[in-house]
């Protein structure tokens, strides 16, 4: 019985490392994927720290307050709601809209 365990195990760790053998990135495809979405989206940014907790994200013609302390976010002037209802879909921190 434990050599049938065994066994199985070599077998499914020589499929493993077929599979990966073939892998030109250091990450897995649908990784990579998320990665280079998130790279595109950050060109646009600018991140300047405020604080010691506090930082403030220019990302088009709006920006964020962001403490990471409170793991909360204050969005001014320029970010329209559907995209702060998006950002808070994605997010554990509560987001607060601040008219400037």
């Amino acid at each position: 019985m434990l050599e049938d365990v065994r066994r199985q195990a070599i077998k499914r760790l020589s499929k493993r490392r077929d599979k990966t053998a073939t892998c030109k990135t250091k990450f897995p495809p649908h990784i990579m994927e998320i990665l280079e979405a998130n790279c595109k989206s950050a060109k646009f940014g600018y991140v300047l720290k405020s604080s010691e907790h506090v930082y403030e994200v220019l990302e088009g013609i709006g920006s964020f307050r962001v403490n990471i302390l409170h793991m909360t976010v204050l969005a001014t002037n320029g970010i329209s709601h559907e995209y702060l209802v998006h950002m808070q879909s994605l997010s554990s921190m509560n987001i607060t809209e601040i008219q400037a």
